[in-house]
């Protein structure tokens, strides 16, 4: 058997991972980590029973059954194209806008620069 320091070391780390892997194990067997595994799932599934309640609630609701009459006309208007219609419309709007502001704007800057001209060869 071989005692030297290098050997030490090894062996020390070996013993060292059997403890940690001894200490995790414990620890993930705990009733402690068991209870609060416990407690997480109680508390999800109050989560989802309160939502699922709000959903069914809401759901009922004149402000639900506006929702969804909204959200179903809206879907009605997608398929039917009339939001993209009204999207390209909106979209050629402004881009007349912009490109009759730069045409306004390169004329300013020529007649400015045709005045600088004049005043150069004065």
């Amino acid at each position: 058997m071989d005692n030297s320091p290098d050997n030490d070391v090894k062996n020390e780390f070996e013993t060292l991972g059997e403890n940690l892997r001894n200490a995790i194990n414990a620890a993930w067997q705990s009733d402690e980590r068991l209870k609060a595994q416990r407690q997480i799932e109680n508390g999800l599934s109050q989560i989802g029973a309160a939502l699922n309640d709000f959903t069914s609630q809401f759901s009922a609701s004149d402000a639900g059954k506006q929702v969804r009459e909204e959200f179903d006309e809206f879907t009605e208007r997608l398929r039917s194209g009339q939001v993209e219609a009204k999207a390209r419309q909106e979209l050629v709007k402004v881009l007349k806008t912009v490109n009759a502001e730069l045409e306004k704007a390169m004329k300013n800057v020529t007649v400015s620069e045709q005045h600088t001209d004049k005043t150069d060869t004065d």
